[in-house]
């Protein structure tokens, strides 16, 4: 192995970096003592908007494009039919789900609803003016309202986290803990980098959950249990793993009867289950409403099982695979801090550590217990609260030894470890969802990554765009001052926002009683019922019959392509490991009515006129005989990027009698550096025809076609 040197030069400027930055707040807080929690929760506001300007990304990948799926589906379409969203749309090139895969965490988009109610007319209303792509679910406003509502619930999340450490360890330790946590976990990645996981949802609920749990006075004992109860409900709704924070006030119902305080333990039970009955019932009503039965085996049914008696335990903490102790080794030091709370307050350890030891079972057992496509031990921040008090009390008992700078130092150093992980990642050194090199990884810590950290974490890389420095690049480059003025002020708002938000949920002021949380806790959980059940009800539901998996294809003019179709995949594979299960409910026989749905779009065709024919399809296969349908340029299909200047001068088809499926504005091989169009084209199949194969023949003197879906879709009445 080289030396260290990029890593120990790198290493040292950071430390330096956060030793000024302890020393003038601490000489800050000393000149004005009286301004305390505003200085911490300044700091923490501070922190988010670093990595809102230096690492947010207004895109969503994997997961978070699946549960976003529901919540554009509900708004764009008024239905949870999400045969466009899984199969058609597709964006990125990302595996989705079949359409049939029961309806699982709709949490993360029912807390995303507000912001997406408040985007989706603006879109609309841009992408009408060509100012801003979009309208279609997909332009950068309506991403941006799940985007920046995820990290705001990140960040909401540590506020929360620190107003409930500085109890137990003071509100300076807490703060520079809090710091510290969010940039040498997972979260920062899943806050800034890819949002609109469940997890920051997790983090922000979990830390109300016990905000509330913890609270000592009993004036509202039944009030409470309602509102624990309800809370447990809803971070089941978000992430399913979490129901188990249910198991902190069961616990003291118990420690209640041992010790033979029966009275009133029954009705604050019974409270709590039936809380967490209403707070999970938008997911029930999804469920009944879309397939019949309120609890279907969800994980099962893409997949992804939970072996309760075979849990991964040693792995989960210490395999290179995402290990937490390997990639996030600062949360080590948070479990062993929760020891601090074993002698003054006991009722909070054994609190806590229970809900760590349930979460470490729980994720120990899950099949993918790894976590996919995730940087680091993406399941453990479901414990983030937890780890959160835990690191303020290590820093506490080391600070008292050391002092809080020293501690807060040497904490940077977790924190430049775990960005260099991040840059890694970021750039696929180390690769999604497979098993890393251990080994080349630390090597390119010390080596390489140091070097690469900026361009890692703040260059674009492929569809990876970090919207701040791009837009501070683009506004340096713009010829006119307009647009670095558009930069700064967006750049006040955000900080406007992030310090606001930070400061309401840190500070803590005033403090809702429980009375007044449940019920308007379960109301807004009734209210997203009637939401549900509204467009979950009554729809059609298609289905996918058989695909291609030859695609996408470039086919050029003059071009025949001839490709296969086969039946969905079923069953994990090595190529994709999670969610290819195809579900009992897309297997049924008989659907009602079959139709071929083909997504494509036209390369530079700007010199085709309107309703010329670019090419044909022919379906084969028996029953069919010659069944062949044209795409014509403006219709069934059309040019990639109507608004691109050069195009529109001279474009002679529109776009405006073509159904638009789906519009992206990252570059990548289609469309740089413009954003994009694809369309769809659908004919019915009729008769007797079952199709086995598809051939595409583009005209000479046509532009080139590019397909990019190929689909056989059943139709079959909704229930």
């Amino acid at each position: 192995m080289a030396a260290p040197w990029p890593f120990v030069a790198g290493l040292a400027s950071f430390l330096g970096l956060a030793a000024l930055t302890l020393a003038a707040a601490r000489s800050w807080l000393r000149a004005r003592p009286q301004d305390g929690a505003s200085l911490e929760t300044a700091a923490l506001a501070v922190a988010g908007f670093a990595g809102f300007v230096l690492l947010f990304q207004n895109v969503l990948v994997h997961d978070a494009l699946w549960y976003y799926s529901y919540l554009r589906s509900a708004i764009v379409d008024g239905d949870l039919d999400l045969y466009e969203e899984f199969v058609l749309r597709n964006p990125n090139g990302m595996y989705l789900p079949p359409p049939g895969t029961p309806i699982f965490h709709l949490g993360t988009s029912l807390l995303a609803l507000p912001l997406a109610l408040v985007a989706r007319p603006l879109a609309l209303i841009f992408g009408r003016l060509g100012t801003l792509p979009g309208g279609d679910g997909y332009g950068p406003l309506e991403v941006g309202a799940v985007t920046v509502t995820s990290m705001l619930l990140a960040l909401g999340g540590v506020a929360l986290t620190h107003r409930l450490a500085r109890s137990y360890s003071g509100g300076a330790t807490s703060a520079v803990a809090q710091v510290a946590l969010l940039y040498a976990s997972p979260l920062a990645f899943f806050a800034f980098v890819w949002p609109g996981y469940p997890h920051p949802a997790t983090v922000l609920l979990g830390a109300v959950f016990l905000l509330v749990w913890a609270a000592s006075d009993r004036e509202d004992a039944t009030w409470r249990a309602l509102l624990l109860g309800v809370l447990g409900g809803v971070l089941a709704l978000v992430h399913p793993q979490d129901i188990v924070y249910l198991a902190l006030p069961a616990s003291d119902a118990l420690a209640a009867l041992v010790r033979g305080e029966r009275r009133g333990v029954i009705r604050r039970c019974s409270l709590l289950l039936g809380g967490a009955v209403l707070g999970f019932s938008p997911q029930l009503a999804a469920w009944m409403a879309t397939s019949g039965r309120p609890l279907p085996h969800v994980y099962a049914e893409i997949g992804d099982p939970f072996r309760w008696s075979h849990p991964a335990l040693f792995d989960v903490l210490f395999s290179g695979y995402n290990g937490l102790l390997v990639w996030s080794p600062l949360c080590g030091v948070a479990l062993l801090g929760l020891l601090g709370l074993r002698r003054e307050h006991p009722r909070i350890f054994r609190g806590l550590a229970l809900l760590v030891l349930l979460q470490w079972w729980a994720i120990a057992s899950y099949g993918y217990w790894w976590g996919g496509a995730s940087f680091g031990a993406r399941y453990f921040l479901s414990a983030y609260p937890a780890l959160g008090v835990g690191l303020a009390l290590a820093f506490r008992w080391v600070g008292r030894k050391v002092g809080l700078i020293a501690v807060g130092v040497a904490a940077a150093a977790f924190v430049y470890w775990n960005l260099l992980l991040m840059a890694q990642f970021r750039l696929e050194w180390i690769p999604h969802n497979q098993p890393p090199d251990l080994a080349t990884v630390l090597a390119r810590q010390w080596e390489w990554a140091p070097g690469a950290l900026f361009e890692g974490l703040g260059l674009p890389f492929r569809w990876n765009r970090v919207v701040m420095v791009e837009g501070l690049r683009a506004g340096l480059g713009s010829p006119t001052v307009g647009a670095l003025v558009g930069w700064v002020v967006a750049a006040l708002l955000g900080l406007l926002a992030v310090l606001g938000w930070v400061r309401w949920l840190g500070n803590g002021k005033p403090r809702p009683s429980c009375r007044a949380g449940a019920l308007l806790v379960s109301g807004s959980v009734i209210l997203s019922v009637f939401g549900v059940l509204s467009v979950a009800k009554g729809h059609e539901r298609s289905r996918l019959q058989a695909e291609t998996r030859e695609l996408p294809a470039r086919i050029r003019a003059g071009e025949v392509r001839v490709v296969s179709l086969s039946a969905p995949l079923e069953g994990p594979t090595a190529a994709e490991p999670t969610a290819v299960l195809l579900p009992g409910a897309s297997r049924e026989a008989g659907p009602r009515e079959l139709r071929l749905d083909l997504v494509s779009f036209l390369h530079n065709a700007e010199m085709l006129q309107e309703g010329k024919i670019v090419a044909w399809v022919g379906i084969e296969g028996p029953g069919c005989g010659r069944m062949r349908h044209p795409m014509r340029a403006g219709f069934e299909t059309a040019e990639t990027a109507p608004d691109r200047l050069e195009v529109s001068r001279e474009m002679r088809h529109g776009v405006d009698n073509a159904t638009v499926i789906h519009s992206w504005w990252q570059d990548d091989d289609s469309s740089r550096p413009y954003w994009g169009h694809a369309y769809l084209a659908s004919w019915p199949i009729l008769g007797d025809c079952r199709p086995r194969s598809v051939a595409l023949r583009v005209e000479r003197g046509a532009a080139d076609l590019e397909v990019r879906r190929l689909v056989l879709a059943g139709v079959r009445e909704g229930s």
